[in-house]
């Protein structure tokens, strides 16, 4: 896995499983059914996280589940991995934070350099959403 892309085939087959249609994803959630349709046909692929949250609180789902783009999630995770660590990881709105760990794994930095650019990205993070309210 290179990075963490919304899988829109995946969140078709969660909402079909669930034998929702997308009006009523609509309904149940105010995503209207042709953003849905961008979702599920990769024409949005970057949808917001408040999009998947609420995807994800209707169809019973992790966020996780809609960016990873194997069959078996737990793959991802040994089982001896913390409750904390997987709560974060699962978390909608710590998936730059994941996608940076990805791209950074796949560089042949130190830990040290890589533990300065992880909290300078959280430092940024932080001033950015303190900025927006």
């Amino acid at each position: 896995m290179e990075s963490l892309i919304f899988q829109g085939d995946k969140l078709k087959r969660f909402r079909e499983s669930k034998n929702l249609t997308m009006q009523d994803i609509d309904e149940m959630t105010g995503i209207k059914a042709g953003a849905l349709s961008e979702m599920e046909t990769g024409k949005n692929k970057n949808p917001r996280p408040a999009t998947v949250s609420k995807l994800c609180r209707v169809l019973g789902v992790d966020a996780l589940q809609l960016y990873y783009d194997g069959d078996n999630i737990s793959d991802l995770f040994p089982s001896e991995i913390p409750a904390d660590v997987r709560k974060f990881v699962f978390d909608i709105n710590n998936l730059p934070f994941i996608e940076l760990a990805i791209k950074i794994s796949q560089t042949t930095l130190s830990a040290e350099d890589a533990e300065n650019i992880i909290m300078l990205y959280a430092k940024n993070v932080v001033e950015v959403a303190a900025k927006r309210q």
